[in-house]
């Protein structure tokens, strides 16, 4: 179990398995076993840290015109402007012919309708994202449709257990099957 146990600006007191951690800025400075050990190493760096703030207020004071002294805070260090988000263009959804185009421009044999219709129905979302590029969605189809694409045609000449999906002509299998039908004399027949 690891917790803080006091902080004070950038120096922490941090209970571990081990015993006590004294760490400043992410730099461990001391070790103990005994809390009263660590409170004291911990007071002696806070300390340090909060006379040497003092020191640099009382540089930093001023006279007013009865001779009172007044205390200026330190001077704010300059915080930097939050980065700009990266603003890409707002997203503009294609019209079937722009989809149909594109998919003509990468010989994919995509229907530029259905693709159109199954985001119109989603609402151009992508999962429970707004759809920022088309072009990338259509691009996905792509691979999608190489997955689930049919085997590619066998080579000539090798017939298939299913006649249908052979490159072979049907007639031509039917009397090759015919051939090699047993032929049985008069009377006899397949069951003996």
């Amino acid at each position: 179990m690891t917790e803080i146990v006091f902080q004070y600006r950038g120096v922490q007191l941090w209970q571990t398995h081990r015993g006590f951690e004294v760490v400043e800025n992410g730099r461990l400075l001391a070790v103990a076993q005994v809390s009263v050990v660590a409170e004291r190493m911990f007071l002696y760096r806070a300390l340090a840290l909060a006379t040497a703030e003092v020191e640099q207020m009382q540089q930093q004071a001023a006279f007013t015109e009865e001779g009172k002294r007044v205390f200026f805070p330190p001077p704010a260090e300059p915080t930097p402007p939050p980065p700009k988000k990266k603003t890409s263009a707002p997203f503009v959804k294609p019209t079937v012919e722009e989809i149909d185009a594109y998919c003509a421009e990468r010989k994919n044999g995509l229907s530029g309708q259905a693709i159109y219709d199954h985001y119109e129905a989603n609402g151009w979302m992508v999962g429970r994202v707004k759809m920022k590029d088309w072009r990338a969605a259509v691009r996905t189809w792509e691979k999608k449709a190489a997955e689930f694409a049919p085997p590619s045609a066998p080579k000539k000449g090798v017939a298939l257990t299913n006649p249908e999906h052979s490159n072979l002509d049907i007639n031509a299998y039917e009397d090759e099957l015919l051939r090699f039908r047993p032929k049985f004399k008069k009377g006899e027949s397949a069951d003996g």
